[in-house]
């Protein structure tokens, strides 16, 4: 669960970095409308409320928020590497992310 709890934490870090001009202009070579910038933050937040919901459900009130933190750190570190060294991935390591949660909660 802790897998399937982290890809979709950097799913929606990665949604917020892209609702910023510079990020999403690097990551996939064109400029953004306003109305992009506030769907990505709202889905970002979405996803993100989406991914509380699930350490919670999984794990309780005290170690859910604990072990979600923890979670949320990680995966903030693996967005900003990743757009510091390779923008044009995110979305594909995005992708990547919500293959293997969705496979984890298929499977478990």
């Amino acid at each position: 669960m802790i897998v399937s709890i982290m890809s979709v934490s950097y799913i929606g870090l990665g949604l917020f970095a892209l609702s910023m001009f510079t990020h999403f202009r690097d990551a996939l070579k064109r400029t953004q409308t306003e109305t992009q910038q506030h769907l990505f933050k709202l889905t970002g937040g979405l996803v993100l409320i989406g991914s509380y919901a699930a350490a919670l459900t999984q794990y309780g009130g005290v170690y859910g928020t604990l072990i979600l933190m923890g979670i949320l750190t990680v995966s903030a570190l693996l967005v900003i590497l990743t757009l510091s060294y390779r923008p044009k991935a995110l979305p594909f390591t995005m992708l990547i992310c919500a293959i293997c949660s969705a496979g984890q909660q298929l499977l478990f």
